[in-house]
């Protein structure tokens, strides 16, 4: 077996072992956002290793038919923390992990793709970090550059890492890591 030969067959063992670790991203409860499009697929406050992605975070989609800009969105946290997307338009269907620790922003390419962001561990308004965790019990927000709410999720003993998570609407959401 020649080095391409390897190499392709390298890749494609990536594409297939990420795509079975998409498989559980599907959409499930459109009612999670607004008209904008963006909405929170779950909020997993757990410091908790998980098949997907370790530690506390927020998993968000663009659950419109088409591109939508997320750039200058804000996400809200309990005790006054905020997160500010920057450089970020999301295909859609695509979706957005907001991860509370330190680490490298990537991409998983995937159809659509998966956006990695880390907040870093301390809460800055200018450089956009939100902290290191999420507290146990609380209320997420995603807000458009405007300062209105397009999204929001209520969560309580941990959110989806063994406890609930509901929309605005009272529509519980339905995490895909079992808690």
């Amino acid at each position: 077996m020649n080095r391409r030969t390897v190499i392709a067959a390298s890749a494609s063992g990536i594409v297939a072992g990420v795509g079975g670790c998409l498989a559980p991203l599907e959409r499930r409860n459109p009612s999670a956002g607004t008209d904008d499009g963006v909405r929170i697929l779950g909020v997993y406050a757990a410091d908790a290793d998980r098949d997907f992605i370790d530690g506390p975070y927020i998993a968000l989609e663009n659950g419109a038919d088409e591109p939508r800009t997320v750039s200058g969105y804000v996400v809200e946290y309990p005790a006054d923390r905020r997160y500010r997307i920057s450089d970020l338009t999301l295909e859609a269907g695509a979706q957005l992990a907001v991860i509370h620790e330190y680490g490298a922003d990537s991409t998983l390419l995937s159809s659509p793709p998966v956006y990695l962001r880390y907040t870093g561990g301390e809460s800055d308004e200018d450089t956009g970090a939100a902290g290191s965790s999420l507290e146990p019990d609380g209320t997420v927000r995603v807000k458009d550059p405007t300062g209105a709410v397009v999204a929001e999720a209520r969560y309580e003993a941990f959110g989806c890492d063994g406890g609930t998570a509901t929309t605005a609407a009272g529509d519980e959401l339905e995490c895909r890591h079992g808690g």
